[in-house]
């Protein structure tokens, strides 16, 4: 169904629908992991995850929606920028090619990438 702006959001089914195709089509390789916690470390942060893995990155993204819906955790708001942000910041994602970055979402369960 082809989508016009309006001025006020899409529907949740439609963004979530856009969200599953784009990640089948440009991030097949996604792991589904749940997040326990995010701490700095002097290389960025480590992620620790509930199997009790640590994934060591540089950078975090916050993908907990789009721009009407936005939420940045009040523990992750407090952070520079360039180590934190939201994904509603960003219109291209190739700054991060070949980094080390962990995408954080509020959706059903946070997921961890490996390097693009």
């Amino acid at each position: 169904m082809p989508h016009k702006y309006l001025g006020f959001p899409i529907p949740l089914s439609t963004f979530i629908d856009y969200g599953i195709a784009f990640q089948q089509r440009f991030v097949p390789r996604l792991e589904d992991r749940l997040v326990c916690s995010v701490h700095p470390a002097s290389y960025g942060f480590d992620v620790c995850l509930d199997d009790g893995e640590v994934a060591p990155v540089c950078r975090v993204i916050v993908a907990a929606g789009i721009r009407a819906y936005e939420y940045m955790p009040p523990a992750l708001a407090e952070l520079p920028a360039e180590l934190a942000s939201h994904s509603a910041m960003h219109v291209k994602v190739d700054r991060f090619a070949g980094r080390s970055v962990a995408v954080i979402g509020g959706g059903l369960r946070p997921l961890i990438s490996p390097p693009f």
